[in-house]
């Protein structure tokens, strides 16, 4: 039995048409958002342009669909087939966003259909919601985009949203691109990677006179970086400090570079373990601290006022603050700068990788649960931009590094050097700054602490003077 359903036509009146063809007619998404949002919306509507949707947002002009339409009531009934509304506090009251959600939610109660799907962009409440939308189900995109987006093509799928713009990634590109201004000068690209300049040339295998405790192993890796084969073997680039205390022999001394495996364990391994521990060591002796788990991270009192003094990647002196509180209504907690490295072998080159994490407690020091400490971590990361990595990035391997610029631990033939210059490139193009200025500021820079889920670290950074 073929279905039909009713639509409007200017000429003639109201027509019955197969349901099939009117579903080829309603072929776009529609996203209704607040002008402060925009940057969500721009966002969402090129991912989705480049899936293959049609998209119709008021922040282009053509999205491999029809020009953004003049008559909105018109588009969404007869072009339509779902609206997709950004909820947030900035939309649940202004008229615009008000009226595209109503006319929806209206068409659906019509068709019988979900023609509306909210979007829950910053934690929005239903009890912040009007009656007509406290009983909707939303995706959220609230506590990050790229899974609310996952979500989002999911129900797309689940109800047959038609994807017919087949070149959307190219039409997606090239918005973006043109959008963005790309200016024909470079520009330096900074990575998180520092270039290891010294490895020793033999690895040697130790052994203790006597089965190594935990307390002892805890000790020695504080001071020392071994790699560990049992409790009284272990491998390492020089001799462990103390001997009289640590008593022990040298059973071997292994050319890594020549052998594949030693006892067993590929070379490679045994060789990136030994860097990474000597960064670790590196950071002990210049101060840091180590937590009960393993966790080195800045104390508070080691630099006046926490502030970590550099200099960035403009020449000027700067500093990041290392430590600090964060006092959002719902639960207070302190942070910890906690850096960490990994090592990457490629062929002849050898690099670490730096990587910015926080050591979370509580107020008075106490270490958190697991879970509470994850939540704020992801809470505090979520609040720096690429700016803010790359700045404790320079910090922690300036601090780190002698007057030469270089990171070294131990000496003579059993040396490791690595240099504290982050690795940068060259980029023919850059994107012309003065035309992203032209947008209404943005807020993740000035993120709400009433947030649970974000907090503002501007005030952790600054100039000197």
């Amino acid at each position: 039995m073929e279905i039909y359903a009713r639509v409007s036509n200017k000429d003639i009146g109201e027509i019955k048409m197969p349901l099939f063809e009117v579903n080829k007619m309603r072929d776009h998404l529609f996203i209704s958002y607040a002008t402060e949002d925009f940057a969500l919306a721009e966002w969402l509507a090129l991912r989705l342009t480049s899936e293959g949707y049609k998209v119709w947002c008021d922040r282009f002009e053509l999205l491999g669909g029809e020009s953004y339409p003049k008559d909105i009531d018109k588009a969404m009934k007869e072009k339509t087939f779902r609206v997709l509304a950004l909820l947030s506090h900035n939309s649940v009251r202004k008229d615009n966003p008000v009226k595209e959600r109503t006319m929806a939610l209206n068409i659906g109660k019509e068709r019988g259909i979900d023609f509306l799907i909210p979007l829950n962009v910053d934690g929005l409440s239903p009890t912040e919601l009007d009656w007509m939308m406290g009983d909707i189900t939303y995706i959220p995109f609230h506590k990050a985009w790229a899974g609310g987006l996952s979500r989002l093509l999911k129900k797309l799928d689940s109800i047959d949203a038609p994807k017919p713009v087949e070149n959307g990634k190219e039409i997606a590109s090239r918005i973006y691109l043109n959008h963005l201004t790309l200016k024909h000068e470079p520009e330096q690209i900074f990575s998180n990677c520092i270039r290891v300049k010294q490895v020793p040339e033999e690895i040697l295998e130790i052994r203790f006179r006597e089965d190594l405790s935990s307390h002892e192993e805890k000790i020695l890796r504080d001071r020392w970086a071994f790699y560990p084969k049992d409790s009284r073997f272990v491998f390492a680039f020089c001799p462990p400090p103390d001997s009289d205390i640590f008593q022990h022999s040298i059973v071997s001394r292994r050319d890594w570079r020549n052998e594949e495996t030693i006892s067993g364990i590929y070379s490679e391994n045994i060789v990136k373990n030994l860097l990474k521990c000597s960064l670790n060591v590196k950071c002990l002796q210049k101060g840091l601290r180590s937590s009960d788990v393993g966790r080195i991270f800045f104390p508070f009192g080691l630099f006046e006022k926490d502030n970590l003094h550099f200099t960035g990647y403009t020449g000027r002196r700067t500093y990041v603050q290392v430590a600090g509180e964060r006092h959002p209504y719902t639960y207070d907690f302190r942070y910890n700068l906690a850096p960490s490295f990994q090592i990457k072998m490629r062929e002849e080159d050898i690099l670490a990788e730096v990587f910015i994490n926080f050591y979370i407690t509580e107020i008075s020091g106490v270490p958190l649960d697991s879970r509470k400490a994850t939540t704020r971590h992801k809470a505090l990361r979520k609040s720096l931009w690429n700016r803010d990595f790359l700045h404790r990035c320079m910090a922690i391997c300036e601090y780190l590094s002698d007057e030469n610029g270089e990171i070294v631990i131990g000496e003579d033939e059993h040396k490791v050097v690595f240099d504290a210059r982050l690795l940068s490139f060259e980029s023919p193009l850059r994107i012309d700054d003065s035309k992203t200025k032209e947008h209404p500021k943005m807020k993740g820079e000035e993120i709400s602490e009433d947030d649970d889920d974000e907090f503002d670290e501007r005030e952790d950074e600054g100039v000197d003077d």
